[in-house]
């Protein structure tokens, strides 16, 4: 039984540190974007990345609140909310090197503040 968790423990170890480099940067979420953006442009279905970037931003939306300064309006479409991604990321590439959920927050933050605290 001893060997069977020493087994594991090993097995877990490997494969941390490649967990940490599979996380995505503000690049890679913009290129995602960018094939969604051409497949919304030409009228053909979405791409897997571009799947990919629509389903990432619109579940962000999803999970954010006013507590984090982001009010997107119910109405606001997936094609909407990766239109924000992509203008915010051409004028901020400084950050682009950043986490892709930190740069998106700021994308949606930016286009989309609270007016007024909510009581």
């Amino acid at each position: 039984m001893r060997k069977s968790w020493i087994l594991i423990a090993l097995a877990w170890a490997s494969i941390a540190p490649a967990k940490e480099s599979i996380r995505a940067d503000g690049r890679e979420l913009r290129s995602s974007c960018m094939e969604a953006v051409d497949s919304v442009d030409r009228g053909t279905p979405l791409t897997f990345r571009g799947g990919v970037c629509a389903g990432y931003l619109h579940g962000l939306r999803d999970m954010l609140d006013s507590q984090a300064g982001v009010c997107v309006p119910t109405a606001a479409t997936a094609e909407q909310l990766i239109r924000v991604y992509v203008l915010w990321a051409d004028r901020h590439p400084e950050r682009l090197h950043e986490d892709e959920m930190d740069v998106a927050v700021a994308s949606l933050k930016e286009a989309f503040p609270c007016r007024s605290p909510k009581r």
